[in-house]
């Protein structure tokens, strides 16, 4: 059964998440990446479905969700996610998150460990600060974003999120016309409370502690999160896999939806429990 809906908790400080859920077998958390809606989830959602229960958000501040009065921090995203599996009934579930998305998926890592089977680190980095500076060319494209009509902006949005391979083989139109109805529409204030966010990110001290199994996967052609970062957060975990994907853009999920399915997939599916599975298997 797919729903959605917009759910004051009270946990949420007065907000509320617009989410929707689908499909059925062991939990899967998707949490979405900066200025994008859940429904941007959609290349895996799609995949994960035959066998998967399936939930997938806006974040606070973006699209249908509630606005927020302040800046918040990554922990309070996190505890967001936590607050939707309450009023899903999941007592824990696998967490999966790309780029700002990831970020928060590490702290709920942290902060609520009993709540995750597994985690997932898509296209993301260990610390925030000085991580995504964009060369010449690639900054030149974020102002595209952000300027023009909706038309270029899209477009802009597609060159700096896909691969030259995806644009060449899928072309402008069907790529833009995907990424039209995931491109968040939030204030300026929510915009740069977000962005406050990412920058106060740094959990490369405390990665060490996180006890779920966790799956990074790097695209190797990210234009907005520098590759190495992926190789820098698998370092600091206690027991990661690293899968990389060759000549894939930020957007990796949708970029090479097939590729980080059956990676996300296969991921759930050895490690069902969690980190329980590993306590069990030292006995």
């Amino acid at each position: 059964m797919l729903y959605s809906a917009a759910v004051p908790h009270a946990s949420l400080r007065g907000t509320t998440l617009h989410y929707d859920v689908a499909g059925d077998g062991p939990p899967v958390l998707l949490i979405m990446g900066f200025g994008m809606r859940g429904v941007g989830w959609s290349p895996l959602t799609e995949r994960l479905l035959p066998d998967h229960r399936v939930a997938w958000f806006d974040n606070r501040g973006v699209g249908e969700s509630g606005r927020t009065t302040r800046g918040w921090t990554m922990g309070e995203f996190s505890a967001d996610a936590v607050a939707l599996m309450d009023e899903l009934g999941w007592d824990d579930a696998h967490v999966v998150g790309v780029s700002m998305g990831g970020m928060i998926a590490q702290h709920l890592g942290l902060d609520a460990p009993e709540r995750v089977r597994s985690l997932s680190l898509l296209a993301t980095t260990a610390r925030g600060k000085n991580t995504t500076r964009p060369d010449l060319s690639t900054g030149v494209e974020l102002l595209r974003t952000a300027f023009g009509s909706r038309r270029a902006r899209l477009r802009a949005l597609v060159d700096l999120v896909f691969s030259a391979e995806s644009i060449e083989s899928r072309g402008y139109e069907a790529l833009m016309e995907e990424v039209a109805p995931a491109h968040g529409t939030a204030p300026l204030r929510e915009v740069l409370a977000h962005k406050r966010a990412i920058e106060r990110h740094d959990t490369r001290a405390r990665l060490a502690e996180i006890a779920a199994p966790t799956l990074v996967v790097q695209p190797t052609a990210d234009r907005m999160v520098n590759p190495i970062e992926s190789t820098l957060l698998a370092s600091l975990l206690p027991s990661p896999r690293l899968v990389a994907v060759d000549g894939a853009g930020h957007r990796v999920h949708a970029d090479r939806p097939d590729v980080v399915a059956e990676a996300v997939r296969g991921f759930v599916a050895a490690h069902p429990g969690g980190s329980r599975d590993t306590t069990r298997a030292e006995r």
